[in-house]
């Protein structure tokens, strides 16, 4: 596993009933001490000695020292580490406390879980549970709620699937209903009861599962170690998955096709260029359905991208082309490339321009998809 490749834990409790007797929910001690001892229980209590707001970090000599040093913490956030300080990617137990919420996140650095991959999210998964407990009927889990890889890089589909919950390399998800029913009277286009009970039917793919605990449900994306590869083709397969049995739509700025929006607000007209902005610039260029393109015109603009500046002194450090079909566009990818082109987009009928090769890593573009 990458040194980068931290894994976390991210799940936001909400206090949802309105309680005039609330107060500051964590003097008592009784759901931090209940959150810091389950930690502590399942081996997720990783040696923290220093507690942090803002400024220097404190040190602290026992458990029980620091529940009882959270008695007097006001609304704000903390963290707490093994050392005085560490780097962002480091092992941590964040907390941010209001009067209505408490966000929990305990980020597992890379040789910790490489070493714990066996049972390390079995014991995130548990933690969850054991702290939505805690918080009793008056909370729920909100979003965002689940146990993921940030940094993790694996192929996605074309288009990206919209969807308000999705986490990238995501490993294991917690779902509250009640929380979904309030969110659906609040945004009713999204229709999260619907998605939830379309997953509670499917057929999970090959190595998932879907759990029901303590009123939660937990879809579990990964019955393997938690190894790069098997991390990978897991945050591949459940982005396929949703996006088929959810039927979600592209994510805004992408089309059907699986092609990405070029957004070209910050460009203007400059003669003999079609769009120019501080040396990135497009070329409309009229190539056929078969790639054939105007020989004068493109060798104008290979000699452009050579000089790297019109013949006024322009510059020129990107040159792309603005082409009539995706057909096109397909076509010439090769000979552009070859002269030095940096992106080809195409016109759809609204003038909308697209890139059909966006950066990233993309799993192919299914046939059905292509337009």
């Amino acid at each position: 596993m990458s040194d980068e490749l931290y894994v976390y834990l991210d799940v936001d409790f909400d206090f949802h009933k309105d309680n005039p007797e609330r107060r500051r929910w964590w003097g008592d001690g009784r759901i931090l001490g209940g959150l810091f001892r389950a930690a502590q229980d399942l081996d997720l209590w990783f040696d923290f000695r220093y507690w942090r707001k803002t400024g220097r970090a404190v040190g602290f000599t026992s458990l029980d020292a620091l529940i009882e040093t959270t008695r007097g913490w006001d609304d704000s956030a903390y963290t707490l580490r093994s050392n005085k300080s560490g780097s962002d990617h480091g092992t941590s137990f964040r907390l941010r406390l209001t009067l209505r919420s408490l966000w929990l996140g305990l980020q597992v650095d890379a040789a910790t879980a490489r070493d714990q991959r066996e049972t390390l999210l079995d014991r995130l998964i548990e933690l969850t549970v054991r702290t939505r407990k805690l918080m009793g009927d008056e909370a729920w889990i909100g979003e965002p709620a689940s146990v993921r890889v940030p940094n993790l890089v694996y192929p996605r589909p074309r288009p990206p699937p919209e969807y308000p919950e999705m986490d990238f390399g995501e490993l294991a998800g917690f779902i509250e209903p009640a929380y979904l029913a309030w969110r659906e009277g609040q945004f009713p286009d999204e229709k999260p009861t619907k998605a939830l009970a379309k997953l509670m039917k499917a057929k999970m793919p090959p190595g998932t599962r879907l759990e029901e605990r303590g009123g939660l449900v937990i879809p579990r994306w990964i019955d393997q170690p938690l190894d790069e590869g098997a991390m990978s083709r897991a945050s591949t397969q459940r982005e396929q998955f949703l996006q088929k049995r959810l039927r979600l739509p592209p994510q805004d700025g992408w089309n059907e096709a699986g092609d990405e929006k070029v957004w070209v607000h910050m460009f203007d007209p400059r003669p003999p260029l079609t769009l120019y902005a501080g040396g990135a610039a497009f070329k409309t260029l009229a190539v056929t359905k078969s790639g054939r393109v105007p020989r004068a015109e493109f060798d104008q603009i290979a000699g452009w991208i050579a000089a790297g500046a019109l013949p006024d002194g322009t510059s020129i450090e990107q040159m792309g082309l603005i082409v009539p079909s995706r057909e096109a566009a397909l076509a010439v990818a090769r000979k552009a490339v070859a002269i030095g082109v940096s992106r080809i987009a195409y016109t759809d009928k609204e003038g909308t321009l697209w890139n059909p090769f966006p950066a990233g890593e993309w799993l192919e573009v299914s046939p059905r998809r292509r337009r």
